[in-house]
């Protein structure tokens, strides 16, 4: 940082502090900020060879992120996301993954936004198959849906995903001050894995 940076922030800081001020004493009393903390934590390590691959298991979900507008005048319009897990690490381990809405979302929308996995032939890589995967707001993991909770050291998996606004009467109004309004969901598709170097309780 700068040290213009650093004067920029104190006059901002400065400034906000005189505004909290003028209103603590419109409202009669002073407003005071307390903190505790631990002090003085520490973290060290030694520098690893770059020649020795590390142990244990790295996951990492690669691919495009969905971003989508739906037709709502027909039934079944969708959108299909091809990413692909990675396991870094020579290990194996248990994963599992979902989507997760953030907040503010429409939850008509998101109840409505039916999930699909995807059965990948491991020869072919097509699809084969769909499997539910509930609805955005409400999902199945991609385990429970497909079965596969685990991923081998060094590989990789096909996350296929297929949304679909599948009945859009789900969302519809009579209200003509709704109709035509512009309704956004915004969700995380998250994996989570174990650490297989970690005793489990």
């Amino acid at each position: 940082m700068t040290i213009e940076n650093k004067k920029s922030r104190k006059k901002v800081w400065t400034a906000v502090g005189v505004a909290a001020l003028a209103v603590a004493v419109a409202g009669g009393g002073a407003l005071t900020t307390l903190y505790t903390s631990i002090a003085g934590n520490q973290f060290r390590t030694t520098v690893p060879d770059a020649a020795v691959d590390p142990e244990g298991a790295l996951l990492q979900l690669e691919g495009q992120a969905i971003d989508h507008v739906f037709d709502s005048s027909t039934y079944n319009h969708q959108v299909r996301a091809d990413w692909v897990l990675k396991n870094r690490g020579p290990d194996t381990t248990q994963f599992d993954g979902a989507f997760e809405t953030l907040a503010n979302v429409d939850q008509n929308l998101a109840q409505a936004l039916v999930v699909q996995y995807g059965v990948v032939d491991p020869v072919s890589g097509d699809v084969t198959a769909w499997r539910a995967g509930g609805t955005v707001a409400a999902p199945t993991s991609f385990a429970a849906a497909t079965g596969i909770d685990s991923i081998a050291g060094d590989a990789e998996i096909p996350v296929v995903v297929r949304v679909l606004l599948e009945d859009p009467t789900l969302i519809a109004s009579d209200d003509d001050e709704e109709i035509g309004e512009v309704l956004r969901v915004v969700a995380d598709f998250t994996v989570s894995y174990l650490d297989p170097l970690q005793p489990r309780a």
